[in-house]
């Protein structure tokens, strides 16, 4: 078992799965990844967690690794830093600062970083409708700051970047 690792286990996996083929080619390796982001949830008022939640989410997949030549190949392996995202992105981490969300969010219309499902086209906007505004803001009104605050970040960063904005919010009451 290779775990403990967050959505990266499955890299390691992939790396242990390789070597076993490799030396043995008649071998089978089944890996099954599994992401169970839903047991460190604690219901919350916190902004950063509450968007943590809404970008990350559970999931599990099965691969079957051999040395057989159809499929996809596994040539080699490396691990990137996106730049502007070398935050530390773990279980302590996560959902108690808004880096992952506002990386995410600065990525909507670049649907290869895979760091989202809903993506803009290029040279598009993403619009957050936020409903009942008015009583959220009175009773929030540090929270409500937040939201403006990490959308402006995300358009901030992708302007220094010379990209266009991304991300807009449309408030109703």
């Amino acid at each position: 078992m290779i775990g403990f690792m967050g959505c990266y286990a499955a890299i390691n996996a992939l790396k242990s799965a390789h070597h076993i083929v490799r030396s043995e080619p008649e071998a089978r390796v089944l890996m099954l990844n599994l992401e169970l982001c839903s047991l460190h949830f604690q219901e919350t008022e916190a902004l950063e967690q509450v968007l943590s939640f809404l970008v990350f989410a559970d999931g599990c997949a099965a691969s079957l690794v051999s040395a057989a030549p159809a499929g996809l190949a596994i040539d080699s392996f490396l691990a990137v830093n996106i730049p502007d995202t070398s935050h530390p992105v773990s279980y302590t981490h996560l959902g108690r600062n808004m880096d992952a969300w506002i990386d995410c969010m600065t990525s909507l219309d670049e649907p290869d970083h895979g760091m989202t499902r809903i993506h803009a086209t290029k040279g598009n906007v993403i619009t957050m409708e936020l409903e009942n505004v008015a009583p959220f803001r009175e009773q929030h009104p540090d929270l409500y700051a937040a939201i403006i605050e990490c959308a402006a970040l995300v358009n901030s960063r992708r302007v220094k970047a010379r990209e266009p904005a991304v991300l807009a919010i449309s408030f109703r009451n």
